[in-house]
């Protein structure tokens, strides 16, 4: 087979975590040209496509491949996993586990979160991902501070993702353990708010969403500055170069994350992180919370049986 697209719809043990509607099921896209594969992957309520605007143009862009046409996609899920799958990246288990650098990500309820916690009994890890906003500041205030009662050496990150009002992010940051905390993503979505906050605070700030509504000379100033890089969400590997050029002269620290990617996809990813030493961080452990794997047992073999196929084009 020349060309192909396909679907994955994976169940999640954890729903994400998202205030619209439940999401229990990660859905995807999975693009190849002969044996080069790249996933497709929007993340709902963060992304600015839907995966079926995704899956549009990228059987637009096999289809006009398919008839050596050009065709230049603009989706950043598109153009991301166009360039995974041009690259034709080695698949080999033995570098997928070399690569994982990650921390680990918090998902469900307080309470859930809260037990999984306990579970651990002392085996906490390093750096941790939780994200705020969802539920009221008192719950998410008190499970901060269990957790940090329980690992009193955890660095936390805060994702606020652009739901606090200035108002929320002082009254929380006020009560926060700030000696854990390593910093708070998208505190507002207002830069000049997120401006007060880092000015008045002090607390070392991250952007991801941001980067969708703000240029680099409007955010480029901020202090204790993290920039949280999804590729899924940025685009190819050309915008992902020139985040990093802007951001290396200004010392602004650069991390790559997933967006709950397939296993297919944070692969590619991980092996991407290894391309660039700005990146010293690989964003989350999402993987603990699928069900199932893309990949065959022991592997790093795409296992079609996951997949359903959306359109394919023989030699």
């Amino acid at each position: 087979m020349k060309l192909g697209l396909y679907r994955y719809d994976l169940p999640l043990i954890r729903p994400l975590p998202n205030l619209s509607k439940r999401e229990d099921m990660r859905s995807g896209l999975i693009i190849r040209r002969y044996d080069g594969w790249g996933e497709i992957c929007p993340l709902p309520e963060h992304s600015l496509e839907t995966i079926d605007e995704a899956q549009e143009e990228a059987l637009a862009y096999l289809q006009a491949l398919n008839r050596h046409e050009k065709y230049e996609p603009t989706l950043p899920s598109v153009q991301f996993g166009v360039d995974c799958m041009n690259e034709h990246l080695t698949y080999d288990i033995s570098l997928y586990s070399k690569y994982s650098n990650t921390y680990r990500i918090l998902m469900g309820t307080p309470k859930q979160i809260m037990y999984e916690w306990f579970q651990m009994l002392g085996d906490y890890p390093k750096v941790a991902k939780l994200r705020v906003g969802i539920y009221t500041l008192r719950d998410e205030l008190r499970l901060i501070k269990e957790i940090c009662k329980k690992a009193p050496e955890i660095k936390l990150i805060l994702d606020a993702s652009m739901l606090w009002t200035r108002e929320e992010a002082y009254t929380m940051i006020s009560h926060l353990p700030k000696e854990n905390i390593l910093y708070i993503e998208d505190v507002c979505r207002d830069l000049e708010d997120v401006e007060s906050v880092a000015a008045n605070t002090g607390i070392p700030i991250g952007i991801d969403k941001l980067l969708h509504y703000y240029t680099f000379d409007q955010w480029r100033r901020l202090p204790g500055l993290t920039v949280v890089i999804k590729p899924s969400l940025i685009g190819g590997f050309a915008k992902i170069r020139e985040l990093i050029h802007l951001c290396s002269p200004m010392d602004i620290r650069t991390v790559m994350e997933t967006a709950m990617e397939s296993q297919l996809g944070n692969y590619n990813l991980q092996v991407l992180c290894q391309r660039y030493s700005e990146f010293k961080v690989y964003g989350i452990d999402c993987e603990r919370y699928f069900k199932h794997s893309l990949f065959k047992p022991g592997t790093a073999e795409i296992d079609r049986q996951k997949l359903t196929v959306i359109w394919e084009a023989d030699d």
